[in-house]
């Protein structure tokens, strides 16, 4: 077989190309080590935590939170807090904040941080600005003094006692419904001892309470004029023709039946029994809040305050 030596210039050339293949894979190489030192992973690897947590981070927050976690120490408390079901990302620093300065567990962070909590009551005011069928007010969000919703109607003495009862038009026709279904399934009427009051009316409450007693047993009982439900229409006390006594209603057949029912007609226990830390307030088997049947429902089926609800459903 005839043998073909390579001329001077070819060899060069072969070796160029060699030489820019070896070149190539080795700036490749420098790339993607570049490329990958830009990554979430990479950097929260080198800032100490193990891979699979890197993973998780990754899928549990945004990349502007991950920015946020890169710039903190390493901590195990951001996985478990992001798979707790009310979670609110925009409160991720201050459940961390909470958890290491209260040595707090991250359920109660998250529920204190949630509801307000985690301050005194009546010592962080956030004026209410939803001034719909879903707008809380509480010793937090507060009410301005001439607030007086748009659609109050007045409810005759067949619903309520006596002739000076006001609510919202949706509440009124929701507890119609409740009154009727109520009467019908049970042979018990339940009427409205209370519903609407102005401010200067729930002013009136509040200081006789406070002068009668003090101020801090009126707190318990009694919203501070402007923090008060009754000012927005949707809320109601409720008894019947047969159970009247506020002291005895817990266990009568009207607060059976309400506490199973009311929800499916659009209304909630506003202040539930055992969650006084979270409301504000003692337990009321009497006062009812309208909210609309979905929320009602999850509210009921889920067993938190409308606190809780408002929080982590609306104001996310």
């Amino acid at each position: 077989m005839k043998r073909y030596k390579l001329t001077k210039t070819a060899k060069i050339l072969i070796g160029v190309i060699i030489l820019s293949i070896i070149a190539g894979v080795a700036l490749h190489k420098y790339n993607k080590k570049v490329q990958y030192q830009k990554t979430y992973e990479y950097k929260l690897l080198t800032k100490g935590y193990e891979i699979d947590d890197v993973n998780e981070l990754q899928k549990l927050y945004s990349k502007k939170r991950l920015d946020y976690i890169l710039k903190i120490d390493v901590n195990d408390n951001l996985i478990p807090l992001a798979k707790e079901k009310y979670y609110i990302d925009k409160n991720l620093e201050e459940y961390l904040a909470y958890i290491e300065e209260e040595k707090s567990d991250i359920k109660t962070a998250i529920l204190k941080i949630n509801t307000h909590t985690n301050y005194d009551f009546y010592d962080h005011d956030i004026e209410a600005t939803d001034y719909t069928d879903t707008i809380i007010v509480n010793k937090y969000y507060t009410l301005k003094k001439d607030y007086v919703p748009k659609n109050l109607v007045d409810i005759s003495n067949h619903y309520a006692w006596g002739t000076d009862n006001k609510a919202t038009q949706d509440t009124l026709n929701a507890f119609i419904k409740m009154q009727t279904d109520c009467l019908n399934e049970t042979g018990i009427k339940i009427l409205i001892n209370s519903s609407y009051r102005s401010y200067e009316e729930q002013e009136a409450v509040y200081n006789n309470y406070v002068k009668s007693y003090d101020e801090e047993y009126a707190d318990k009982i009694a919203a501070r004029p402007g923090h008060s439900e009754h000012q927005t229409g949707l809320s109601l006390d409720i008894f019947s023709t047969t159970d009247t006594k506020m002291k005895e209603f817990e266990n009568s057949k009207t607060y059976k039946w309400l506490k199973k029912n009311a929800y499916k007609y659009g209304f909630i226990i506003r202040y539930p029994k055992d969650k006084e830390d979270i409301t504000g307030f003692s337990f009321e088997p009497w006062h009812y809040r309208y909210v609309g049947v979905d929320i009602a429902k999850t509210i009921y089926e889920e067993d938190i305050t409308y606190e809780e609800y408002y929080e982590y459903y609306i104001n996310k």
